[in-house]
């Protein structure tokens, strides 16, 4: 925008605008200005809840959400700083003057001599003082609104405290220990109280701009692969198998077709389970594989209630293998799960969300044909059995989780989750936010 202010130069240390000052006639145009600018206190605290800000790119300028915006203009990148970037910034102020063709201010009523000097009625020369010259039209800014999260920052501290000395544990066990999530979330009405992704980011280091050495060197790294991805948020991401925290659903679904009650029992001897049927393979539950199989010995025989308290594999394996043969739709199991909103998006207002993957037939021949392997999607009674410990192609995330056992707790609501608390103009409340459950789960 050729009339429109350029930035030069962010995050001017002293020496600069001093000189620039000092030399107002050899800069012609060129002006200092102050500005606003975020402020994270906290530090790395909820930073990927929160996000971070960043000077608009010239995709961004193009895209509906940006609309109108100078060239200039500092906007969010992701986190509420992001989802509530239209809130947050408020709309800018605007003078308009009328102006010739040289870019001067042509006052009311005046006409231009043959000097080229502007002139009123009688031909007099009219000198204009742009300073003091009223614009044609006006029109005042708006500031942004506050945003109140729902988040309790107590909480908030305590949860990543807790997840970085569960990665510290993990990793002094020898396991990698390169990441991990937490979410806390009231499963009334999916307001969340603490979410936290590791390895996490300090947005502070975005506000004015990447400059200097140390920045520079902080921003490199965060970018590879060293760092192991911490603008990724992890409790947003459906990229994790949900192992034994699947197990209930498993058990919901034998309870709803009716293959099990409460009363029915399975019986783990320690030998291999194999599907009805079947002389292949060799399923065995997590005790068979322990180190302390000796002393643990196996799950013996055990209903729904027992299976869930002692993580027993076999029982839902079996479940999985009695909803097969009682079905002729092979996507029964895997749809149910979907009921309780896994494979989708929870409509959470934080960017980056993916929805995961719950496997199907259909979606099994997709996934190998993409991999250049159509010849192995294979689809039997072995995905399901898969699938009911929560393995094979499954993918969740952490608040997929929370949502779904959400649902066991409220008696059937699949909330949708959320940050956002109020909006706040001027110390008032001006709207709540409650989004709409995204629906009901009858089983």
């Amino acid at each position: 925008n050729q009339y429109g202010p350029m930035l030069v130069k962010e995050n001017a240390d002293r020496d600069d605008v001093t000189y620039v000052s000092e030399r107002t006639t050899e800069f012609p145009g060129v002006t200092v200005n102050d500005d606003y600018v975020r402020n994270y206190p906290k530090g790395n605290v909820a930073s990927h809840i929160l996000g971070y800000t960043g000077a608009i790119t010239q995709d961004e300028l193009k895209q509906e959400a940006f609309e109108g915006l100078e060239n200039d203009s500092v906007v969010g990148k992701s986190g509420v700083e992001l989802t509530y970037e239209e809130v947050l910034r408020g709309r800018a102020g605007e003078q308009v003057y009328n102006v010739d063709a040289l870019g001067r201010i042509v006052p009311e009523g005046s006409r231009v001599d043959s000097l080229g000097r502007f002139v009123d009625a009688n031909g007099d020369p009219i000198v204009v003082d742009p300073s003091k010259e009223l614009p044609d039209r006006v029109k005042d800014p708006v500031p942004g609104k506050d945003l109140a999260l729902t988040v309790d920052l107590d909480l908030q501290r305590l949860a990543e405290a807790e997840l970085e000395a569960a990665i510290a544990r993990a990793q002094s066990e020898g396991y990698a220990g390169s990441g991990g999530a937490v979410v806390a979330m009231d499963p009334r009405n999916g307001e969340i109280m603490a979410l936290a992704s590791r390895p996490d980011f300090d947005p502070q280091l975005f506000v004015g701009g990447i400059s200097g050495s140390q920045e520079m060197e902080a921003f490199k790294y965060l970018n590879s692969e060293y760092a192991n991805y911490p603008f990724t948020d992890r409790a947003i991401t459906g990229g994790q198998p949900a192992a034994s925290t699947f197990k209930p659903f498993t058990g919901l679904a034998g309870l709803t077709f009716g293959v099990i009650d409460a009363y029915t029992t399975v019986t783990d001897t320690g030998e291999c389970w194999r599907p009805t049927g079947s002389d292949w393979g060799c399923w065995q539950s997590w005790r068979e594989n322990s180190p302390n199989y000796e002393y643990l010995g196996p799950h013996g025989t055990q209903n729904f209630a027992e299976a869930i308290k002692d993580s027993n594999d076999k029982f839902f394996y079996q479940v999985a293998d009695w909803l097969w043969n009682a079905t002729e739709d092979e996507d029964w199991l895997p749809h149910f799960y979907e009921r309780f909103g896994f494979g989708q998006l929870t409509g959470v207002d934080l960017a980056g969300e993916t929805p995961g993957r719950i496997p199907t037939r259909a979606g099994e021949k997709e996934l190998y044909a993409a991999m250049g392997r159509p010849d192995e999607a294979y689809w039997s009674v072995g995905d399901w059995v898969n699938l009911s410990i929560g393995q094979g192609d499954l993918l969740v995330s952490p608040l997929q989780l929370a949502r779904a056992y959400a649902v066991l707790y409220n008696g059937g609501t699949l909330v949708t989750p959320h940050v956002g608390g109020e909006i706040r103009q001027d110390g008032k409340v001006v709207e709540e936010i409650a989004p709409e459950p995204a629906g009901q789960v009858d089983v």
